[in-house]
């Protein structure tokens, strides 16, 4: 049996934030990318960042 995955719907203009936020030079040379929670819950979503964030290959830097 497969596994269904949740993948959130986004408003057409969220794919091109979307776009900008991992075209910044953080994301570019792998350092971190900030933005408020309030900013993205109101362009996109929580769930569909992260998605993107998987999606994309990215992953969470752990300490040293």
């Amino acid at each position: 049996m497969q596994s269904l995955r949740y993948v959130p719907r986004m408003r057409p203009r969220s794919h091109q934030w979307l776009d900008q936020v991992f075209a910044c030079r953080a994301a570019q040379t792998g350092g971190v990318i900030r933005r408020q929670v309030i900013d993205v819950e109101a362009e996109v979503g929580l769930l569909a960042l992260k998605a993107e964030v998987q999606r994309r290959g990215f992953r969470r830097k752990h300490p040293a």
